[in-house]
């Protein structure tokens, strides 16, 4: 059993190293989107201006009630914690 443990070993290291070797695909970057509000160079007639979108939404307030609520929320389960170990009795606590 021992004289197969090293060869395991030296089996394992070589897969290893020749998956090391081989180099992964290179993703693919994402899409980006260029706005202009004006255009700067009037020759290029691919550049077609546009408004700054007026609908972007603003929730700050949502995502403040939220964590703030899991804040409380976990502050009162810690609470919840201390007192029922404080009310134990050492014998209780283990």
């Amino acid at each position: 059993m021992r004289s197969m443990i090293p060869s395991l070993a030296l089996s394992l290291l070589g897969a290893l190293a020749a998956c090391a070797s081989t180099p992964a695909p290179a993703p693919q970057p994402a899409p980006v989107t260029l706005m202009a509000e004006t255009s700067t160079n009037p020759d290029w007639k691919a550049l077609v201006p546009a408004p700054i979108p007026t609908d972007i939404p603003n929730r700050h307030l949502e995502y403040a009630l939220t964590w703030f609520g899991l804040a409380v929320t976990l502050v009162a389960i810690f609470g919840v914690f201390v007192w029922t170990r404080r009310r134990a009795t050492p014998q209780e606590r283990g």
